[in-house]
């Protein structure tokens, strides 16, 4: 058999098997199994097949999820995403860079069995439609809270990455007692954290032109060398196409936000906050407990941001610990 037939062999069966697919780690183990036989015309094929074929996967989500949409309060539609039954609920908060609630695909196989996994997309990301031109902070929580309020969930803990620990912040204050706690992923990590204007305005205008590009540069230096290339390349692909409108708009609330209403609102919640973070940034914990009391810290190694998708069997047992840290008090 030549190389071609066998490819094309391996091929189909990889397609047959994509509807059964639970977890991106066989298509990436498929793809470096193959590409051992193939030549450079292959080798690029491949890679092309397959992160056409995971990404099909993750729109698809074949992790028993059902897919959803709610109004928020200007009427953008939010999609959504729900798998478990399980007691509390965890509802998932993407970050900025073009993020949806895919950036979540390895978490929730890992809790699906135990809690009630809620994940969204918040409006101009992923699925999500917009009718909104300032995509605030506040603006974000509503998207949330649209979210809790249609599932009627109770005894919520929300997670949120990066830009989504702020959003955390903002739903908490809407949702009140219907949130038992607030883990933050990279993120929540410096309460007094304040961004220079020199800072903000030097770093929107480093996005410009070539906003794709560059976004998709950064999102590669939030990985580790480690990791694998494919791997790296889906996310870049799946989440560097955001409309730049949304990107700086988002951004710029993001950096005024901790600025200026972060401090004022994360010290009048009364639900535990935690933090799970990377090892390359300050980490301030007891300064956050005068604001938050109950506040406890983890820092990782130096994992880099990304590391929910590239060390998911390091973190997802970490979430575990401060879930269970949470429902103890």
């Amino acid at each position: 058999m030549g190389t071609e037939e066998f490819i094309s062999g391996e091929i189909n069966k990889l397609l047959d098997k994509l509807p059964l697919a639970a977890n991106i780690n066989y298509i990436i183990m498929k793809q470096n199994y193959l590409l051992n036989y193939s030549n450079k015309y292959w080798n690029r094929y491949l890679r092309f097949l397959i992160i056409t074929v995971v990404l099909f996967q993750l729109s698809s989500s074949c992790n028993n999820k059902q897919e959803n949409f709610v109004k928020s309060f200007d009427n953008s539609l939010i999609e959504y995403s729900v798998a478990g039954n399980g007691k509390p609920a965890l509802v998932f908060i993407h970050g900025g860079l073009g993020c949806n609630k895919y950036v979540w695909y390895k978490q929730t196989p890992y809790f699906q069995d135990k809690y009630k996994v809620v994940t969204l997309s918040l409006a101009g990301h992923g699925n999500s439609k917009s009718n909104r031109t300032d995509y605030t902070m506040e603006s974000f929580g509503e998207d949330v809270a649209a979210v809790v309020n249609k599932l009627q969930l109770e005894n919520v803990i929300l997670v949120g990455h990066s830009l989504g620990g702020l959003v955390c912040i903002e739903a908490a204050k809407i949702l009140q007692d219907k949130v038992v706690g607030i883990i933050g992923i990279d993120c929540l990590n410096e309460f007094e954290l304040i961004w220079q204007d020199e800072f903000i305005q030097g770093f929107l205008n480093w996005f410009m032109p070539d906003t794709k590009e560059k976004v998709g540069n950064m999102i590669r230096e939030m990985f580790t060398a480690e990791t694998d290339s494919a791997l790296v390349e889906l996310t870049v692909n799946q989440f560097s196409s955001v409309d730049s409108s949304v990107f700086f708009n988002e951004l710029d609330y993001w950096m005024h936000y901790q600025n200026e209403k972060f401090l004022n609102t994360v010290q009048k919640l009364e639900v535990p906050i935690a933090c799970i973070h990377n090892g390359d940034n300050v980490l301030t914990v007891e300064t956050n407990k005068k604001y938050n009391s109950e506040f406890t810290g983890v820092k990782m190694d130096s994992l880099l941001h990304f590391f929910i998708i590239s060390y998911p069997e390091l973190v997802n047992p970490e979430i575990e610990n401060t879930i269970q840290n949470i429902l103890r008090n």
